[in-house]
């Protein structure tokens, strides 16, 4: 109970927390709060003008005025707009507000108001502080950028930040002593008198000795569905929650004991699940008189919610035992009307009583023009509004929400109407609305954004790395919006392209789908109706995901909540509908159509995204189809405007293609004005054709993925587009820029000032930038160096240019976009740029390290004689699994040449960067690898003679692998294998270069393996002890040594400091190293067998550990081994050989077969019954296999890849298996 007591007297409310939440019978009210159709508090007082015969008019949903009073009252949300004017503005700053009240006698927190520019003499006063301290903003809303509880440095720095955030108006920070032993309630004063006091008690569960804590949680948010006033406070877990819970001993999977309290947060607001108690019968006079007291302090302005901190409401208070926080001018109303426990208060009526009494009525004859809006609750057939007050109304009504105009018939008082409608609304049926209508001579526009996703599906791969916007995703997700909402606001529609799928439950994507995107249904369309979102194009690559059901659903879902959707539907006629906007104006009717469609691709019809005539799907961009359309319209509707949204799938970050372009232009010469596409995530060209503008890409709106504009040397910009019809109904478009790399914004999208901002910080022009020399193995974008005389010969050979002429090598280098030429002769770009240097081996070299000085981020280098390769895919997976991005060496590209062209990429879009260094970057150059890769953490996998035609002794191998830890800072992390040759030596240069070596191995290691087995599936089974904790996991190869790898990953991750438990769990999923005991099964020659693949490459610790897995495995025939030579033995050779004989004498196949004579030496010894024989080439094994093999037969082949054609071999048998 420690953690209970600290925050709140629980003994005082057992009664309550031990009892049941309130019951209340208010479906319209639950249906309004839950589905948002109109601000609560809001409505609420609006019906009781109502039910007291007064006619309300609505603006916005959260906005209304009562027309027949003089003069008229306008509210919003609880606020009687209009009065008090002086105190909105003193409230606003609680620094000023906090000083008022002190000196009219109030208590209040000690403290002091920091400027943001001194934000150490702020820590300075929490540092010297006795308790712990509140920061928040000066001028703050809604709780956002409130901090309790702040001690330490740390504390300090994320509360600063955050209340700097969300400060307004550039004021000053608040510092304040935490007020300790006492808690929180909310009195609301109505015209200065004190009318309900609601405890806010932060969330608890109760234990009943039955449910888990998890499913008390979820019982009790399902109870608070039930409630008007605790449907919006339901109990959300984060992290810092899930840790609350477990410092009270508890994970959300045990069962606490019956009567037994846990605590959920320490907060108490409707964000964090809070529950509300009535307790104005328990409240000692004195408080209710402080609270009006605040009430005149802030010029009596009529509703005021304070909030007040206090060790005892019944006792009589004293400066010590209480402190006023705030004043609220909207306050909430649902917390008094339907609290969680104690018994509801009526403020409304006090609310609409004092309103009355600041008015006066007046008699309406007849309404000025409004719209009757009628929304269905019932899911059976009703009788309209419209219709049950037929005789009433003049003229039909239309039961949408963009209804026609009325006039009151004859003999109908308007009071009358008022009531007919509150009571119609009391019936659930439907509710009615009558709004403002929109205004004649104001001009139409509608705003097209270009792809938008909460995402859900990216910030939970990636919340460790992006912590700040994960929980602005949970705690705060209209804030993503907040840099561009002031070129939406305003807008009559607002059209986004919705790239992504709603849903709680999604199951699996479809087969093959890379990157499905999902977000949360609710709070997904609460954040699109809070921006005034007046329908989602869907026709783009991602609503599919989870297969027409779910798109289905999500599309039920946006209409229940007045969303239109564009582009997708139930079938193709659906899918091709376009969009209606009408606009009326005195001088006539315009008509807007929007149509959307994405570009069908043989992946996508693959997937089965697109709508046929039966079939449920998204539109496509048929030109014929689309045109067909396009030509209806304009048929019945020469005037209308057509605007055609489509979505370019597949050309991530890259400008549109001429075909693209072509495409747009044809779609306007068949009738379209205007065309707005997405796709790329970037902004892209705009054009002016025949009169109308193509935006050939206007990117991203707010799509929360990390994004690789910096990777693809992408421009970080998207477009906003407004599309406006003034009232003479003449049409203009126009774009602003936004910036939408949220790498580059921190996930803080913002309006690009053209002038200024965009200038701010620019970009600065690096003088290397990802660098290639080899043509097969360029990246994306990158500039290719051409290799000149200083380059070794092999090397020319090796990039591909050799005896190629300039237009060759600029023919395969454009297919990698190549982006810029370095050359040190005479070259022909044919267009694209050439940078000429004296020295292009040189300028290449420097790239490299001149990249790798100015990364930020984490380097790792692996190194060893065998193991590397495996342990660089593992690492690279396990880091991102844990949401980092990594580069990494890729295809054995490791020579000092491969590693330049590698650190060369680096740019702070990446966190890690994996490295792998073969043996030759160490013992030929003066300068070796190590130092050029200046790694943060060095591992070494195994020592072995792997090139002893290069290095003659593993001792020599040993010394020369070492170097890797010469290029580590004392803090760096050295790891390596404690149980390889030489490992003592590994050690001491280990400890010689690093404070924190990390050993791994058999026992005595930090990282020890004590059991490894093969499972049932085929995965390896490991268990390790890292600092004498155990630790289980999978790895998908069943091998012993790919345990060991997976043990230097860990080790890797213990210098890091990353948390070891999700490193091992993610190693389950790690992708195996393509030829590294590759597992095929299937019909050879008619026969069915099963096929290892072990053609990587071939030392003599790999070759044992293939035959413990022949060994090992069960077949029902026999066990066939295949030998290939091995390369780059040197002198060495007859010795291997004799080592691999011996290795066959302790693990005997059934049959061993020898490909090529130099693996004679290791087939000496055999006996005649296993030996088979030496074949010269495949068709000659392939030959003697179809004579060979048997059902239930094990066929393995093992060798060098490089210079045997033993991969040729390999493939045969699997093609001929496949």
């Amino acid at each position: 109970m420690a953690v209970l007591n600290e925050h709140f007297d629980y003994e005082d409310i057992r009664e309550y927390l031990d009892g049941q939440l309130n019951k209340f019978s208010s479906p319209v009210h639950l249906r309004i709060q839950s589905e948002k159709l109109r601000n609560l508090n809001a409505f609420m007082i609006a019906a009781e003008f109502q039910r007291r015969g007064h006619f309300v008019v609505w603006e916005k949903k959260s906005r209304f005025e009562v027309i027949d009073l003089e003069p008229r009252l306008s509210f919003s949300f609880s606020h009687l707009r209009g009065y008090s004017r002086g105190a909105i503005s003193l409230l606003r700053d609680k620094a000023v507000f906090k000083r008022a009240l002190s000196e009219s006698g109030i208590s209040v927190a000690t403290g002091v108001a920091v400027p943001t520019h001194d934000k150490e003499g702020g820590r300075q006063f929490v540092a010297k502080s006795q308790t712990a301290c509140v920061i928040k903003p000066a001028c703050g809303h809604k709780g956002k950028g409130v901090t309790v509880g702040v001690k330490s440095d740390d504390q300090f720095d994320y509360a600063w930040d955050l209340a700097v955030k969300e400060n307004r108006d550039e004021s000053d920070i608040l510092i304040e002593d935490q007020f300790s032993g006492g808690v929180e309630a909310r009195f609301l004063v109505v015209g200065g008198k004190c009318v309900s006091v609601c405890r806010r008690i932060p969330p608890i569960v109760v234990g009943d000795g039955v449910k888990t804590v998890d499913e008390l949680i979820e019982e009790k948010n399902a109870e608070k569905r039930k409630s008007p006033g605790q449907v919006i406070r339901q109990i959300k877990l984060d992290e810092h929650r899930v840790g609350l819970i477990k410092a009270q001993g508890f994970s959300l999977d045990d069962v606490p004991e019956r009567g037994t309290y846990v605590l959920i947060d320490h907060k108490a607001g409707a964000s964090t699940g809070a529950d509300t108690l009535e307790i104005s019968d328990l409240v000692h006079p004195d408080y209710l008189r402080i609270a009006e007291h605040v009430s005149r302090v802030a010029k009596n302005i009529p509703v005021l919610g304070v909030d007040i901190i206090s060790k005892s409401f019944s006792g009589v208070p004293t400066r010590e035992s209480y402190i006023v926080l705030e004043g609220n001018i909207a306050p909430g109303l649902s917390g008094h009307c339907y609290p969680s426990y104690g018994n509801p208060k009526n403020i409304v009526s006090p609310i609409v009583d004092h309103a009355l009494s600041l008015s006066r009525s007046k008699s309406l004859r007849s309404l000025p023009a409004c719209n009757l809006v009628e929304r269905p609750l019932s899911q059976g057939a009703f009788t309209s509004f419209s219709e049950a007050c037929e005789e009433w109304l003049d003229g039909s009504v239309d039961m949408t929400d963009k209804s026609m105009s009325f006039k009151l018939g004859h003999d109908v008082r308007c009071s009358e109407l008022a009531k007919r409608v509150y009571e119609h609304n009391r019936s659930g049926e439907s509710l009615v609305f009558f709004e403002k209508p929109p205004v004649t001579t104001k001009a139409l526009t509608v705003t097209f954004c270009g792809d938008t996703s909460l995402g859900y599906y990216y910030l939970e791969k990636s919340k460790r790395k992006y912590a700040e916007a994960y929980e602005r995703l949970q705690d705060n997700p209209i804030s993503f919006f907040d840099g561009v909402r002031p070129l939406i606001d305003g807008s009559d529609e607002v059209i986004v392209n919705l790239e992504t799928v709603l849903s709680h439950a999604p199951g699996a994507p479809i087969e093959g789908k890379e990157y499905p995107g999902c977000d949360d249904p609710d709070v997904t369309i609460e954040v699109l109706k809070e921006l005034g979102v007046t329908a989602v194009t869907l026709a783009n690559n991602h609503t599919m995901d989870y297969g027409p059901d779910k798109m289905l659903a999500m599309i039920e879902k946006l209409k229940s909540h007045g969303i239109a959707v564009i582009g997708a539907g139930r079938n193709l006629e659906e899918a091709r509908k376009p969009y209606h906007i009408q606009m009326n104006a005195e001088d006539g009717v315009k008509n807007l159509y929007i149509f959307n469609g994405m570009r069908s691709t043989r992946r996508y019809m693959g997937y089965g995204f697109f709508a046929k005539k039966d079939k449920p799907g998204i539109a496509s961009t048929s030109f014929k189809a689309m045109s067909r359309e396009i030509q209806k319209v304009k048929s019945a509707d020469p005037d209308g405007i057509i605007i055609v949204c489509p979505h370019w799938q597949g050309i991530d970050y890259q400008d549109t293609s001429e075909k693209h372009r072509e495409w747009s232009r044809a779609i306007i010469d068949a009738g379209a004005d205007h065309v707005v596409a997405h796709g790329s995530h970037k902004a892209d060209a705009v054009e002016t054709y025949r009169g109308g503008k193509i935006f050939h890409s206007i990117g991203n709106f707010v799509f929360n993925s990390p994004g690789r504009y910096k990777a693809k040397q992408a421009e970080p910009y998207s477009f906003v587009v407004s599309l406006t019809v003034d009232e003479m109904l003449r049409s203009s478009i126009r774009s602003e820029k936004i910036c939408t790399d949220n790498k580059r914004t921190g996930f803080k999208t913002y309006v690009v000032d053209e002038v200024d901002r965009s200038n701010e910080a620019p970009e600065k022009e690096k003088s290397f930038s990802g660098m290639d020399y080899c043509l097969q193995k360029m990246r994306n974008g990158n500039a290719l160096v051409v290799v000149d005389d200083n380059w070794s010969k092999g090397r020319r050979v090796h990039s591909g240019q050799h005896g190629k002429d300039d237009h060759e090598i600029i023919e395969k280098a454009k297919r990698s976009n190549v982006r810029e030429i370095i050359a040190s002769r005479e070259f022909d770009g044919e267009g694209i740029p050439v940078k000429y240097v004296e020295n292009t081996l040189q300028y290449f070299l420097d790239a490299g390290k001149s990249a790798r000085r100015k990364f930020k981020g984490k380097v790792l280098a692996v190194t060893g004689s065998a193991g590397k390769s495996s342990t660089v895919l593992m690492l690279s997976h396990v880091l991102r699994s844990m949401g980092f991005s990594v580069l990494s060496t890729d295809s054995n590209h490791n020579t000092i040449y491969g590693i330049s062209a590698l650190l060369s990429n680096l740019n702070d879009d990446y966190d890690f960067c994996v490295v792998e260094a073969a043996l030759s970057g160490f013992y030929r150059y003066e300068n070796h690898v190590g130092k050029l890769i200046s790694p943060d953490v060095s591992i070494i996998t195994s020592i072995d003679v792997s090139q002893p035609e290069l290095i003659e002794s593993s001792e020599k191998t040993a010394y020369y692998k070492s170097k890797i830890y010469e290029g580590l800072g004392k803090e760096g992390g050295a790891v390596y294998c404690n149980n390889t040759k030489h490992s003592q030596h590994l050690a001491f240069m280990a400890n010689a270069f690093s404070n924190n070596p990390v050993s791994y191995g058999d026992d005595d290691s930090t990282v020890s393996l004590k059991h490894f087995d093969v499972n049932a599936g085929g995965s390896g089974k490991v268990l390790c002890s890292i600092d004498d904790e155990i630790i289980e996991y999978t790895i998908p190869t069943p091998s012993r040594a790919m345990a060991y790898n997976s043990l230097a990953v860990l080790s890797a991750c213990k210098a890091l400091g990353l948390n070891l438990a999700e490193a091992a769990t993610s190693l389950a999923s790690s992708p195996k190293e393509k030829r590294v005991l590759d597992f095929y099964s299937g019909a050879l020659f008619g026969k069915n067998i099963e096929f290892v693949d072990d053609t990587k490459n071939a030392t003599i610790n790999s070759v044992k550990e293939v035959l413990k897995v022949l060994s090992a495995k069960k077949v029902t025939g026999k066990k066939i081994f295949v030998l290939g030579r091995l390369v780059h033995l040197g002198e060495h050779e007859r010795n291997i050989y004799s080592e691999i004989a011996a290795l066959l004498d302790e693990f005997t196949p059934d049959l061993v077969i020898g490909l090529g004579d130099e693996v004679k030496p290791a087939m000496a010894g055999l006996d005649g019954l296993v030996f088979h024989g030496i074949l010269q080439d495949t068709d000659e094994l392939m030959g003697e296999l179809s004579t060979l093999v048997e059902d239930g037969d094990l066929v393995a082949i093992k060798g060098s890849s490089r210079g045997t054609g033993i991969r040729k071999t390999a493939d045969r048998v699997i093609s001929e298996i496949r």
